[in-house]
């Protein structure tokens, strides 16, 4: 075996690893509710509601391909159920009803379909990650030749990008591998043939569709297909540009049924964020100061500049057009006062490009004598992202403080009980119909709806102007509410069929620091006063009360302890 197929067995054996272990810790044996976020629970939830007519819920990604496959999930599961019981039916509306409770157990018991979306997540990765390997170690280009091409490729199948938690609780795991593969095919080409050009348009209707934050990478991507095609450029980018629109439409058909959403998730979510908090600073330097929580970081910055020197020598057009939309990306996301991993996506993954070109540049600045240095500096990345994987799906396979109160409340504390707990927990209580009541009451009141609103375009923060109701169009109510109204279902559907089985059910309410998008949270300072007073027979938070002992307190895990209070008897 000559020593450049020795290098790529290596490369496909390094990511066959992560990618197995990945698999392995996030599908086949997964942590007791460890990974479900919010998002991925919603994400799940917009597919399967998809066959309610409930508008996906999206706040600033749609990622609508993620929901129609979910819906398909579902959809299968409810033919599967009318095929087993098809002798039990009785009539036409037998079928509905199937439906109904179908939805109603997904809603105690989404892992099924959680790790189906993963499963099939990890394997689009593994596929497409396999095709860019692929590219990179057949493509003759100045910037691949000698050690280019596995400098560039151990990066990628090392990254914590793709193989840490994106591909587990996030959509952002397609959408990054697809824009990895179009990146790869934009910077390391000479020409671009026209069926090259359609099969990118097409890729990058699907990232966008996946991950609207893509949408800024439109100037770098257009211009590589100009700039890529020759003469032709005009007549490429008019084909592109169709051709990604229709894409973007197939995988996001939801931006001609539901527009005013679509827009609200783009530009609302901008707003939000941006106008969140106020900022002390110009940048949110909070953010950035997390980018050297990895050691490796050090190593990277002067590799990203090294890759930004070498494209920049080049005097290639596209380079530097690439280099200036990472560049304007990187400014206008470092001004949101609320900035999340997934928010820089795009960025990260162009400087991980930037630091497999830096490495080549290193390597022929270092001469075949001194390129030991440069695979030091390489090993020196995996090792740090391999034990970033590792630290990470470690973490989050712990057992934890409030993992132990949920189990101790469901087994211990008599059903209908009044409770009053912190969102970490009350989310995993079944609730009752009086609970089920006020959420519903919340999730239909105009107020808490006019906030929401306000929050959305930005007025919560910057304006003194407030809406009312009166004044609100009715049009909003298809601009921000899509949350509104799979939630209302939701509570429905638990309130129809709950009384229908035997679960241990809570009159229990959930207190939060903020309820602006989160309607029948009660705020902390209320939330203990009403205690106090004896609305509520058990408060599970992490405070210690003071003047009271719990009656039972979790704090042998590493994270927060967990207090379970029980009200004093009112005195006759």
């Amino acid at each position: 075996m000559g020593e450049n197929k020795l290098r790529s067995f290596y490369l496909y054996t390094l990511f066959a690893v992560l990618w197995g272990y990945c698999f392995f810790s996030g599908v086949i044996s997964p942590p007791f509710l460890s990974y479900y976020t919010f998002d991925e629970s919603f994400i799940v939830d917009s597919g399967v509601f998809l066959w309610y007519g409930i508008t996906p819920r999206i706040l600033d990604w749609p990622a609508s391909p993620s929901v129609l496959m979910y819906g398909v999930i579902f959809g299968c599961s409810v033919f599967y159920d009318l095929v087993a019981r098809f002798s039990e039916l009785t009539g036409f509306l037998d079928a509905f009803v199937v439906m109904d409770k179908a939805a109603y157990a997904y809603l105690f018991d989404r892992e099924p379909y959680l790790l189906a979306g993963r499963a099939v997540q990890l394997l689009v990765v593994l596929w497409v990650m396999i095709l860019t390997l692929r590219f990179l170690f057949r493509r003759e280009h100045p910037l691949l030749a000698g050690p280019g091409r596995y400098c560039v490729a151990l990066l990628l199948v090392s990254s914590h990008l793709v193989l840490n938690n994106a591909t587990v609780i996030r959509p952002e795991a397609i959408s990054a591998v697809f824009f990895i593969y179009i990146l790869c095919r934009l910077l390391f080409s000479e020409q671009l043939g026209r069926s090259e050009v359609i099969t990118l348009s097409v890729l990058f209707g699907l990232v966008a569709a996946e991950r609207l934050i893509f949408l800024f990478m439109t100037p770098l991507f257009f211009a590589g297909i100009f700039l890529l095609s020759g003469k032709d450029g005009r007549k490429a980018v008019r084909i592109s540009l169709g051709i990604f629109l229709l894409a973007f439409l197939a995988f996001c058909p939801f931006v001609l049924t539901d527009p005013l959403i679509i827009s609200k998730a783009f530009f609302g979510g901008i707003l939000a964020k941006v106008n969140d908090s106020p900022m002390g600073s110009f940048f949110n330097w909070k953010f950035i100061k997390t980018y050297f929580d990895n050691p490796a970081g050090y190593l990277a910055l002067p590799l990203t500049f090294l890759g930004l020197y070498r494209l920049w020598e080049s005097r290639n057009l596209f380079y530097r057009i690439v280099a200036a939309n990472w560049l304007l990306f990187l400014f206008l996301v470092l001004r949101s006062s609320k900035i999340y991993d997934p928010h820089v996506l795009p960025a990260a993954l162009i400087n991980l490009l930037l630091m497999g070109i830096g490495l080549k540049k290193l390597a022929d600045l270092a001469g075949p004598k001194r390129e030991y240095l440069v695979w030091m500096a390489g090993i020196t990345v995996v090792v740090g992202e391999a034990a970033m994987i590792a630290g990470y799906h470690t973490w989050v396979r712990r057992d934890t403080n409030e993992y132990e109160a949920i189990r101790w409340i469901r087994k211990e504390i008599p059903g209908d009980s009044k409770l009053l707990v912190n969102m970490g927990v009350g989310l995993f209580l079944a609730p009752n119909d009086a609970a089920l009541e006020r959420r519903i009451a919340a999730t239909d009141n105009a107020d808490n709806q006019l906030r929401k609103l306000g929050y959305l375009m930005g007025l919560n923060q910057v304006s003194k102007s407030r809406l009312n109701a009166e004044e609100m169009p009715l049009s909003a109510s298809a601009f921000a509410f899509e949350d509104e109204s799979l939630f209302g279902l939701q509570y429905r559907l638990l309130r129809k069929y709950g009384k229908m089985e035997e679960r241990k059910r809570f009159d229990a309410d959930i207190y939060v620091d903020d309820n602006t998008l989160f309607y029948h949270g009660i705020l902390l300072p209320e939330a203990l006063d009403r205690f106090q007073n004896g609305e509520y027979q058990y408060m599970v938070t992490g405070e210690a009360l003071g003047g009271k002992t719990p009656v039972k307190e979790f704090t042998g895990r590493d994270d927060g302890p967990i207090r379970i209070y029980k009200a004093s008897p009112r005195s006759e």
